[in-house]
C-alpha cells in the first residue's frame, strides 16, 4: 500500500479552513477524469495555489499513474522548529510537553482556534 501524499499551500489559512467548513461535502474520492476541473476550481477560488512544482508532483504522483481515483484530504499543519539543545534542556527540565502545548496553542491561534480544547488533556 503506498501513500503518495500532495500537500498544497494556501495564502490564507483562515479562508481556507472556512472554505471547507463551507464545502464539506466536496471531501471525496475524485476520478482521475474530473481532478483536473476540481484543482482549477481550488485555485480559482484560491483555496490552494498551484505553482509549477505543485502541477509536476500530482503529474507525476497522480496523472503519470495508473491510479484511476484521488482520495481529497484536506489538512492543516503548524510548524515549529526547536534547537536541537533547546528542546534536550526543555526535556531534562520536565518543560518540553509544557513548550510543545504553548507552541500549539500559539499556531491555533493564528487561525483564531483555542488551542485549551485540544490540549485538555495534558
Amino acid at each position: 500500500m503506498t501513500s503518495n501524499l500532495l500537500r498544497f499551500e494556501s495564502e490564507d489559512s483562515e479562508s481556507y479552513l472556512q472554505f471547507w467548513k463551507d464545502n464539506v461535502e466536496e471531501i471525496h474520492q475524485r476520478k482521475k477524469e474530473d481532478v483536473p476541473l476540481f484543482m482549477k476550481w481550488l485555485v480559482d477560488s484560491k483555496v490552494i495555489n498551484m505553482p509549477k512544482e505543485s502541477e509536476e508532483q500530482l503529474k507525476k504522483i497522480f496523472y503519470d499513474t495508473a491510479m484511476q481515483t484521488l482520495n481529497i484530504c484536506p489538512g492543516f499543519e503548524l510548524n515549529y522548529i526547536f534547537n536541537i539543545s533547546e528542546a534536550e534542556e526543555l526535556d531534562k527540565n520536565g518543560k518540553l510537553k509544557f513548550t510543545l502545548a504553548e507552541k500549539i496553542k500559539e499556531g491555533l491561534e493564528v487561525v483564531r482556534r483555542d488551542g485549551r480544547e485540544f490540549l485538555k488533556n495534558l
